[in-house]
């Protein structure tokens, strides 16, 4: 009988000390400029009080290796409307090259722009930065903020809300899908 007493007490505090963290996850996808743009938010949430959000934003920069500038099957020169010959390649293939450092441009950019978050970043209680992913057409980046430690004036630096329903709109308003 004592043995069936303390297992009940086990059983009944072990379901009672239970968590009811749920978890949301918002995506978003945008192409630009030769430029993939994904985000995601992966949220842990206990009722209305967001206790933990990791955000990833991966960039890819697309190369189309299949074509060769002018779609002909030829180096690319054939259609070259430069008549100047002042050594600016011009036509297709100049076209090509010019989306190409764009989209380099633009992946430099961003690189540059998340090296400097997280050096401002850094001292935060309850932030942590990583880069996960630093190839010539890839870079990766994910933060993970436990709200359970950062203060609410670190928390506004990355336009968080510790509410789940004002979060969850916020990012929904943004073009995030959440499921």
């Amino acid at each position: 009988m004592k043995k069936l007493l303390v297992l009940l007490t086990i059983i009944l505090i072990v379901s009672g000390c239970s968590t009811s963290e749920d978890k949301l996850y918002c995506d978003s996808t945008i192409t630009s400029n030769n430029l993939i743009t994904k985000t995601s938010y992966d949220i842990t949430h206990e009722g209305n009080d967001v206790k933990y959000v990791k955000i990833v934003y991966e960039y890819e920069e697309v190369i189309d290796e299949t074509e060769d500038g002018v779609g002909t099957g030829t180096d690319g020169t054939t259609e070259d409307d430069d008549t100047k010959n002042d050594g600016i390649v011009d036509g297709k293939v100049g076209d090509a090259i010019d989306d190409v450092a764009d989209a380099i441009l633009d992946l430099a950019g961003i690189k540059v722009m998340y090296t400097n978050k997280l050096n401002e970043y850094d001292e935060i209680e309850g932030f942590t930065g990583i880069i996960d992913d630093n190839e010539q057409n890839k870079y990766k980046v994910t933060y993970e903020i436990d709200f359970t430690k950062i203060s609410d004036d670190d928390l506004n630096k990355f336009d968080l809300d510790r509410d789940y329903d004002t979060l969850k709109k916020s990012l929904e308003d943004q073009d995030l899908t959440c499921k």
